[in-house]
């Protein structure tokens, strides 16, 4: 029996690149963020998604006598279009915002007051985010924590994807991660035959 149990541990260790779509899966592994953004295709689009939204103005409108008149000089949309009074510039902000709506829970921004006056918009990044909820399915109530501090909903921006609360979204790599983990573990695999220069596990074959 200890015959045998050594040989199937040395089967275990001894797994090549060629098996490794097969053992995953087998193993069930789950996608993350920044294995996804590895697939050329994937990460492509990210950031063609992205730069594009990023690129567009945002424009303030207000009724006005029955009619849309368009607001210039509000200092919103300076935060929006250029400065944003963080470290990342209007156009990074809203890449980055895109980016986490589309590959992670939802697009989070700290709006920073002085009274009734927005006086900056700080991009945070989703990973720091923490959702604290109040399981009512009627009246639901949240509160969003970052790195211990706990804030109020309206002290947020939130740019959600397929949300169900309001409060975070269903990301790329959620609703699509089994397209998204076979297209990971196919680049592995070819990236294994390139490291054995290309040769393939063979058969002999005879007439008998």
């Amino acid at each position: 029996m200890r015959l045998f149990k050594r040989s199937k541990k040395r089967d275990t260790e001894n797994v090549g690149p060629d098996d490794l779509l097969l053992k995953a899966l087998i193993n069930n592994e789950a996608i993350t963020r920044e294995k996804a953004m590895t697939i050329p295709a994937v990460s492509g689009a990210v950031d063609f998604i992205s730069g594009s939204i990023a690129c567009m103005p945002v424009r303030l409108f207000k009724y006005e006598d029955g009619e849309v008149v368009e607001q210039k000089g509000d200092r919103r949309c300076k935060l929006l279009n250029t400065d944003t009074g963080d470290t990342l510039d209007a156009f990074q902000m809203k890449k980055a915002i895109v980016e986490d709506y589309l590959m992670g829970k939802g697009g989070y921004a700290y709006i920073q007051r002085s009274r009734n006056d927005v006086t900056g918009i700080f991009y945070v990044q989703d990973i720091y985010v923490v959702i604290m909820k109040m399981y009512y399915p009627i009246f639901k109530q949240f509160w969003i924590d970052v790195e211990g501090a706990r804030y109020e909903p309206y002290e947020f921006l939130k740019i959600l994807r397929n949300t169900k609360d309001g409060a975070s979204g269903i990301g790329i790599t959620v609703e699509v991660s089994k397209a998204l983990e076979t297209a990971y573990q196919t680049l592995l695999y070819q990236l294994g035959l390139v490291k054995k220069g290309g040769n393939k596990r063979g058969f002999l074959k005879s007439q008998r």
